[in-house]
């Protein structure tokens, strides 16, 4: 257990320090251009369902094996080093899959942003973390934005890859990091991808479905500690967590939405195409800057609450 708890915490190190290694050439960019290169030579020119479903699973799969298998043979090279070192190698190797600190800090100068009355720059800031056209929007639709795409990433962006990295080392976690990222680009209930991105879709949704309940109740524990509305997070979640048309997105949203007392949901345009999304929550509290402060503590006590749920499983695991 230790080679694997042990890396989480030089993981998060990492990400405190660095936080952003830069775009470019962080293997998720990565990945995400050789998805692109992909699509452009397996897109079919016929528009049948049949031809789309298929070809969009065979990206999958040319997706998933070299990733797959560059992440065993890293791991496999860092197994043979000695113990300390094994540990920073897989530390690095996991600190390029989570981004609590680089999200984290986006949401921030989106709200310090909006504190200057700097609306212009506040959506450009947003559009860095959402897929949604945030050109437009007023202050309050910032600010929702910005707590959908942190309640999201919580689980996606780190309690999901550090689950998956519990259960199968570096490999298990650049697999879900890889169908993560396929479902953000070809994931889309659009014209283009209804079809062609369903088998990327529906992987994504069966691996995030046992971390999306792990961060759901980790955030409302997060809420209680803090002193959120908690019981009103249970509530949401029970009754507002399947109007999302994410079988597991619509959990960490609603529990923020309910402990935080606001209201998520609503339109959004994604590629040019409007899609209405049901409300979570009430709107009990404005959506204004002092909410975002609110659920950054939320997010990184729930971060810190899992790592402190990783330590518990290596105490009584031991050695």
């Amino acid at each position: 257990m230790k080679e694997i708890f042990f890396p989480v915490i030089i993981a998060l190190i990492f990400d405190l320090i660095f936080k952003d290694p830069g775009r470019n050439y962080h293997p998720v960019a990565l990945i995400g251009r050789y998805i692109a290169f992909l699509e452009k030579r397996l897109y079919p020119a016929n528009s049948y369902k049949k031809s789309l479903i298929l070809r969009g699973g065979l990206l999958v799969v040319l997706t998933l094996l070299p990733v797959s298998f560059i992440a065993f043979i890293y791991q496999h090279f860092t197994q043979k080093l000695p113990f300390l070192f094994q540990v920073v190698f897989q530390g690095v190797g996991l600190f390029f899959a989570i981004a609590p600190t680089g999200l984290a800090a986006v949401v921030t100068t989106i709200k310090k942003y909006l504190e200057e009355s700097n609306l212009a720059e506040a959506r450009k800031s947003l559009g860095m973390i959402v897929s949604r056209d945030t050109r437009e929007l007023p202050a309050e639709e910032v600010v929702r934005g910005s707590l959908e795409s942190l309640a999201e990433n919580t689980s996606d962006g780190v309690v999901a890859p550090l689950f998956w990295y519990l259960i199968g080392g570096l490999p298990g976690v650049w697999f879900y990091r890889t169908v993560n990222t396929l479902d953000s680009m070809v994931g889309y209930k659009s014209e283009r991808y209804l079809y062609f991105g369903r088998i990327a879709a529906k992987l994504d949704d069966l691996l995030n479905y046992l971390p999306a309940r792990i961060t759901g109740v980790l955030m409302v524990f997060a809420a209680f500690i803090l002193r959120y509305d908690w019981k009103r997070a249970i509530k949401t979640w029970l009754r507002d967590a399947k109007k999302h048309p994410s079988p597991n997105g619509g959990i960490p949203e609603s529990v923020l939405a309910g402990s935080l007392g606001v209201r998520l949901g609503g339109e959004n345009i994604y590629h040019g195409q409007k899609s209405f999304r049901a409300y979570l929550g009430e709107p009990l509290n404005p959506l204004t800057p002092e909410v975002i402060d609110k659920a950054l503590k939320l997010f990184w006590l729930t971060v810190f609450l899992m790592v402190l749920l990783l330590g518990g499983l290596f105490a009584v695991g031991g050695v």
